[in-house]
């Protein structure tokens, strides 16, 4: 405080002496103001006094060690009464300077020493400024002084109504935080300034990645793209690997319209892949074709300009999504990791090229989208190239096929792909009934859809599936949809039970219509009059009500009626 002399006064005035320690108030005289607590702490260290000769006011040439000389006019003494520096800081420095400028001749001698400090790393709080509030004004100036007189004087405003300058109480604190945070600002290098064309600066990150411009068709769009979007960069500006993808891409979707991403992968050439990464079928899809959300083609590049909801011979490129829940991948002990996915990485070797065929002895685990054109199991290639088709495009979800048909095709492939991810042996025997279903799920059918009406029971696993593909199809129900067996002889047909060799029994039929099922007639004879039916399709073979899987098929199931 000796040294900052002039500040001594002001000094006292900002340090308040309290009973747990000394506290800094920056705005004397300001008792609304938050004190700032200071931390005492042991020091040991030592107060000097360092004495100077006082300035004459004669100079010398400087970075010379000629005598000083006293300039003409000038005294030879500062004045007493010199005004003080205007700053500590500009104090320090003179200081400095006059201890180089008086080697040999200034005195240092010791004080005394220092045990405490007293710090203050607190941040100051917020202050409330109140200066345009009458009751604290008036708290001010006659409450806080402590004269009794005045304390008269103080007036409480008792009127009603929002007025100007309305008193509004303040928290107590104006923020939490005690010590400043270190926020580390540091310029971003990959930020680079370019101009636009109009010759204005413009700062531009490089690092961020080139935005896609892939375009995504709702499935009831009328009007599919015809072409890429003009962001695109040029083929020129891109990478050598990257633009001979593209160009591979395109010869092929010239050979085949539409593509899955997995199949795109497995055509493109390894070698650029193995440069580029597994990423680029997410950038290639933009200059080659578009992709339908939703729909029967959904989640498939389909190539610039073609429309396959306008051509039945593209049917064979209809897609069906399988939300399975994959193996689980245990740790492994030898190498301390967990193993990757079967194939993940093997194509860029030139294995597992065949990733995104399904022949019904072997599944994949990194993919969920599978084209009708890409299933070769015989079991189910009838069902793919059945020439029975709708006569119009259902633009939702089924396509060109009927619901029947979808519906096995997807409960069976999904069946055998879970079998084939667990390592257990598929049993095609068990598909034969399965199989034999109609084609079309309407009303005057949909007894065939249900378990009840088998006469020799189902197994539990047949069962299960017949149930499933009731679920599947009658999203889709529609009585006007006709098979083309029905076309032809220009009525549906009737209501019908299967046999044991598949025909349908019309002794049977006609029975049905009348009593009901044989297993309902005797359950009629036997319970009390005003006993509910169960719910529940009851399983003929093991009197167990069937119990439906959770299944994800393109979508969450709705719950069978």
């Amino acid at each position: 405080m000796r040294a900052c002399n002039p500040l001594k006064a002001d000094t006292e005035q900002l340090v308040n002496h309290t009973a747990d320690g000394i506290r800094l108030n920056l705005k004397p005289g300001n008792r609304e103001s938050a004190l700032i607590k200071s931390v005492k702490v042991q020091t040991r260290d030592i107060v000097i006094r360092v004495t100077i000769p006082k300035r004459t006011g004669r100079k010398r040439k400087r970075g010379s060690d000629g005598p000083f000389w006293t300039p003409s006019g000038s005294p030879a003494r500062l004045p007493a009464n010199s005004s003080p520096s205007p700053s500590v800081a500009s104090q320090a420095k003179r200081f400095l300077r006059s201890l180089q400028d008086n080697e040999g001749q200034y005195r240092i001698e010791v004080v005394g020493p220092v045990t405490n400090t007293y710090r203050f790393r607190d941040l100051p709080d917020f202050v409330f400024s109140t200066a345009g509030s009458p009751f604290m004004n008036q708290m001010r100036d006659k409450i806080l002084p402590g004269d009794y007189m005045k304390w008269k004087d103080f007036i409480f405003d008792s009127s009603k109504g929002v007025k100007p300058n309305t008193e509004i109480i303040p928290p107590p604190i104006g923020t939490v935080l005690e010590l400043p945070f270190n926020y580390a600002y540091l310029e971003n290098n990959m930020v680079r300034t370019a101009y636009s064309a109009t010759g204005e600066p413009v700062t531009q990150n490089v690092s961020l990645p080139r935005r896609q411009e892939n375009q995504h068709t709702p499935w009831d769009e009328p009007i599919v793209p015809t072409g890429p979007s003009s962001a695109l960069p040029p083929l020129t500006s891109l990478e050598p690997p990257m633009r001979r993808l593209i160009i591979a891409a395109r010869d092929l979707f010239a050979k085949r319209p539409i593509y899955t991403r997995r199949a795109l992968f497995n055509f493109l050439p390894a070698r650029d892949l193995a440069i580029i990464g597994q990423n680029a079928t997410k950038h290639i899809p933009q200059f080659v074709g578009y992709v339908f959300i939703g729909g029967p083609w959904s989640k498939a590049i389909i190539r610039f300009g073609v429309d396959p909801r306008k051509d039945r011979e593209l049917r064979m490129y209809q897609t069906m999504t399988f939300h399975l829940d994959e193996p689980v991948r245990k740790y492994d002990k030898n190498t301390g990791r967990v193993p990757k996915k079967p194939g993940e990485f093997m194509r860029y070797m030139g294995k597992q090229a065949d990733s995104h065929v399904f022949d019904g002895t072997k599944a994949y685990t990194e993919g969920k989208v599978w084209q009708f054109c890409d299933i070769t199991d015989p079991l189910l290639t009838p069902l793919t190239t059945i020439d029975d088709l709708r006569e119009e495009c259902h633009l939702e979800s089924d396509g060109w096929f009927h619901n029947g048909t979808l519906a096995k095709l997807k409960v069976i492939m999904r069946q055998k792909l879970v079998k084939l991810w667990k390592g257990e042996e598929v049993d095609e025997s068990v598909f034969d009934r399965v199989l034999a279903l109609p084609e079309i799920y309407n009303t005057s059918n949909s007894m065939l859809f249900t378990t009840r009406y088998y006469k020799r029971g189902l197994g539990k696993e047949e069962a299960r599936m017949v149930e499933l593909i009731r679920a599947v199809a009658i999203r889709t129900t529609d009585d006007s949809v006709l098979s083309a067996k029905d076309r032809e002889a220009g009525q549906n047909l009737g209501n019908g039970e299967p046999t044991e060799n598949g025909e349908i029994d019309e002794a049977e039929v006609e029975a049905l219509n009348q009593h009901g099922s044989p297993r309902q007639a005797n359950r009629s004879e036997k319970e009390p009059p005003g006993r509910l039916e169960p719910d529940g399709d009851m399983n003929e073979h093991d009197g167990e009500q069937t119990d439906l899987d959770a299944m994800l098929i393109d979508e969450q199931l709705d719950p069978v009626p």
